[in-house]
């Protein structure tokens, strides 16, 4: 698709599956004041020519590989509400391989909600810019390869976080 730019309308809840999957020269995602947005599934803008994401208020679920490898993709600011960055859905097939979020994208700088509990498997994994990150206060979660072979120099894990699990910061320079 030759699409640069997309205006979502405010009475959309849901960007199903791979609705802009692989759209290279999309650029630019425009909500209203009103919409009505709470999830984005799997793989939504995957492969997409995005250069910044900023999420409308309502949203509460991003399904994993919502933007991978989004190559252009520099910053995000996500919303307060958004409880979980990945969900802990599993692959239907066999043959299906579910990436992290912002697995494998060009992020250099997210901002990441005060009412962030979970970052869940591998999303953020392989984002090399990425170099920082603040973690809200009430995170708990820290999923699996979650941050392995990022560009993170340096972090502060949160005091309610109960768990670093394996490969969590793998190859973090």
């Amino acid at each position: 698709s030759g699409v640069r730019e997309v205006a979502i309308p405010d009475q959309v809840e849901t960007i199903q599956r791979y609705a802009f999957c692989s759209c290279k020269d999309l650029k630019c995602v425009i909500f209203g004041k009103r919409s009505r947005l709470t999830r984005i599934e799997l793989c939504a803008f995957g492969g997409s020519g995005l250069e910044s994401f900023t999420a409308p208020a309502p949203l509460r679920v991003v399904s994993q590989s919502a933007f991978y490898a989004c190559k252009k993709l520099r910053w995000a600011r996500l919303n307060r509400g958004l409880e979980a960055l990945g969900t802990e859905e599993r692959p239907e097939a066999a043959d299906e391989v579910y990436f992290g979020v912002f697995e494998a994208s060009a992020l250099e700088k997210v901002r990441l909600p005060s009412t962030l509990k979970k970052v869940e498997y591998r999303a953020f994994f392989e984002c090399k810019s990425l170099e920082g990150l603040t973690f809200p206060d009430g995170l708990e979660k820290i999923g699996m390869m979650c941050f392995s072979k990022s560009g993170l120099k340096k972090i502060a894990i949160p005091s309610g976080v109960t768990e670093i699990p394996l490969n969590a910061f793998y190859e973090c320079g």
